[in-house]
């Protein structure tokens, strides 16, 4: 198919829009989308944020693999908004992220995929 230009899409298109998002963290799933010269007066309603109910700490082997972890979990996030994560330092560990997840399997997944495709 080609790509035809559009002023809104309707039930059942498909699309995407240009923005300048910055990183993941600044969106959530559902966030509503409006034109700034015409703002819906309220969002879309049916979409709940996800509260993580298993926290861990997740550290990097060697602490110059700091970098790594972080870029890792941004990328699984991109996929997962349900994963959160944050800065965390543990002066036996060193530097590394206190993670949130909707259960222990999910915690499972998500330390497979990291050893599997980083």
């Amino acid at each position: 198919p080609k790509a035809v230009g559009r002023d809104f899409l309707a039930t059942g298109d498909v699309g995407y829009i240009a923005a300048s998002i910055k990183t993941v963290q600044d969106t959530r799933v559902g966030d509503t989308v409006t034109l700034a010269a015409n703002p819906a007066s309220e969002p879309l309603s049916g979409y709940k944020q996800m509260n993580p109910m298993v926290f861990a700490g997740l550290y990097p082997i060697e602490s110059n693999k700091y970098n790594d972890l972080r870029e890792a979990l941004e990328k699984l996030q991109l996929n997962d908004a349900s994963l959160q994560f944050e800065p965390e330092t543990s002066q036996a560990l060193g530097f590394g992220f206190r993670c949130g997840f909707l259960g222990l399997l999910h915690m499972d997944v998500i330390q497979e995929r990291l050893e599997r495709e980083f």
